[in-house]
C-alpha cells in the first residue's frame, strides 16, 4: 500500500511541478519583457531589472500554485487513466475516497509551501524588489510595512498611514533631524492633499526639541515642500497583497485604532487564511472529472477541462471581492463564498457520477 502511495503521489506532484514552472516561466518571460521598458530611468539597469523579476517570483509561485494543483492532478491522474493503472488501482480495493486521501497526503507540501510564501516569502521579497527597483530610479530609499509608508529625504524620514488616490494622505509625520542625527522637530498632521507641486497640510501638532525643553505648536494648516509627489507614493502604497498574513493583523489593528477603513484589508487577511484552503479545493475538484471515466482521454481535454474550471474559479474569487468592496459586505463570507460553492459543485459532481 505504502508503495502505491508514493507512486501515485510521485506521478501527481511530477506533473505539478511542470504545470507550475511552465505558468511561472511565462509569466515571468513576460514581466521581464514588459520590465525592458524602464531600464535607463536613473540608476535602473538590465541587472536590475533581473533581479527585480527575480524577486518577484515567490509572488508569481504564490498566485499560481491553487492552478497547477488542479492541473497537476488531472494531468497526474489523467495519465494513470490512459495506461489503466487506475482500473489496476481500483481493483487492488482502493476506492476513491482512498485516492482523495493519498492525494491529500502526498501534496500537503503545496498547502505548507502557500502558507510559508503568504507569511514570509512572497512580502519580503516583493518589498525588497520594489524598495530596489524606486531607489535604483529615482534614487529615493522609500519603504512599505505594515505600519504604514515610510520614506527618507536627506535628514527627513516620513511616515504616512493611508495614502487615497488621487492625491490624499492621511496621519503621517514628519521627521526632522539634524546634523548630529538628533530629532530636532517632529511634525504630525491629521491630512494632507497635494495640489500645485505642494503638500496642504491640516490640523497639526508641532513639537520643536530644544536642550532644555520641548515647545509644542498646534497649527489649523500649513504648507509642506516634500519630493513625495502623488506618483511616487502610488508605485510604493502599503497594499494588502504584498503583506505577511500577521502584518496584514497588524496593520488592520493599526488602521482601527487610527479610525480608518480596514474592509480593503480585512478582505485581503482571510484570502490568504483561505489559500490552503483553495488548494484542497482544487485537489477535490480533480477526483469528480476522473470518476467513471477511466477511457483514455486527449491531455488536451483534461487542460481545457482544468483551466475552464481555474479560470472559474478566480473569476468568482476577484468577483466577491470586488463585491464585498463595492457594497461593504462581510469580508470573511466573501473570502469563503468561492471555495464553498465550488466545494459544493465537487460534491454535487462526485455524486452523480459515483
Amino acid at each position: 500500500m505504502k508503495i502505491l502511495e508514493q507512486y501515485i503521489g510521485k506521478v501527481v506532484i511530477s506533473y505539478l511541478i511542470i504545470v507550475l514552472l511552465i505558468l511561472v516561466s511565462l509569466d515571468t518571460f513576460l514581466a521581464f519583457v514588459s520590465e525592458l521598458s524602464d531600464v535607463g530611468d536613473g540608476n535602473y539597469r538590465l541587472t536590475d531589472a533581473t533581479i527585480y523579476i527575480l524577486f518577484t517570483l515567490p509572488r508569481r509561485i504564490y498566485l499560481f500554485l491553487p492552478v497547477s494543483t488542479l492541473l497537476g492532478c488531472l494531468l497526474g491522474l489523467g495519465a494513470l487513466a490512459n495506461q489503466s493503472e487506475l482500473v489496476i488501482v481500483r481493483a487492488a480495493g482502493i476506492s476513491w475516497l482512498n485516492l482523495m486521501t493519498i492525494l491529500f497526503k502526498s501534496l500537503i507540501w503545496v498547502v505548507l509551501l502557500i502558507l510559508a510564501l503568504g507569511q514570509w516569502g512572497m512580502p519580503m521579497a516583493e518589498q525588497y524588489a520594489r524598495s530596489m527597483k524606486e531607489a535604483e530610479k529615482t534614487g529615493r530609499v522609500t519603504l512599505a510595512s505594515e505600519y504604514g509608508f515610510w520614506a527618507k529625504d536627506g535628514l527627513t524620514f516620513v511616515n504616512i498611514a493611508q495614502i487615497l488616490p488621487p492625491n490624499q494622505l492621511r496621519h503621517l509625520t514628519i521627521y526632522e533631524m539634524d546634523q548630529q542625527h538628533r530629532l530636532r522637530v517632529a511634525t504630525y498632521a491629521r491630512s494632507a492633499h497635494y495640489e500645485q507641486g505642494i503638500w496642504h497640510l491640516k490640523n497639526i501638532k508641532q513639537s520643536w526639541i530644544l536642550p532644555e525643553r520641548v515647545v509644542v505648536k498646534h497649527l489649523k494648516q500649513a504648507d509642506w515642500n516634500s519630493i513625495l509627489e502623488p506618483d511616487l507614493l502610488s508605485v510604493v502604497v502599503v497594499e494588502p497583497e504584498i503583506l505577511s498574513i500577521t502584518g496584514l493583523f497588524k496593520y488592520i489593528q493599526f488602521l482601527k485604532q487610527a479610525g480608518l477603513e480596514t474592509l480593503e484589508y480585512e478582505l485581503a487577511f482571510w484570502h490568504k487564511l483561505m489559500a490552503p484552503v483553495h488548494i484542497l479545493v482544487m485537489l477535490f475538484l480533480s477526483i469528480p472529472f476522473l470518476l467513471g471515466s477511466t477511457r483514455v482521454i486527449a491531455m488536451g481535454q483534461r487542460i481545457l477541462t482544468g483551466a475552464l474550471v481555474a479560470i472559474s474559479f478566480t473569476l468568482l474569487d476577484k468577483a466577491s471581492g470586488y463585491m464585498a468592496l463595492v457594497y461593504h459586505l462581510n469580508p470573511i463570507v466573501f473570502a469563503v463564498l468561492p471555495s464553498g460553492l465550488f466545494l459544493l459543485f465537487g460534491i454535487w459532481r462526485l455524486k452523480k457520477v459515483y
